[in-house]
């Protein structure tokens, strides 16, 4: 769920060097958390990994936006129906 430099370096270190340089076009397409198909210890978890700070004590998941990013999405939509 990240984006830029994050989102960036979450892609070079998830996939071989093999397929990244075939590839013909990366994107990140951010995410989402689905609370409704978690049980309680996903929920927990998803709570610890969620806190990166103080700012996020008080935070709950459920508030938490979707960052699903659409303009990736159809850049790479259209990249791969001109390939």
């Amino acid at each position: 769920m990240f984006e830029g430099e994050k989102a960036e370096t979450q892609i070079l270190s998830s996939f071989p060097k093999e397929l990244l340089e075939k590839a013909i076009s990366k994107q990140c397409f951010g995410g989402e958390f689905n609370l409704s198909g978690m049980n309680f210890f996903e929920k927990l978890i998803v709570r610890m990994v969620t806190k990166t700070g103080n700012e996020s004590k008080n935070k709950d998941i459920k508030d938490m936006p979707s960052k699903i990013i659409s303009k990736n999405i159809r850049l790479m939509a259209e990249t791969m129906n001109k390939a």
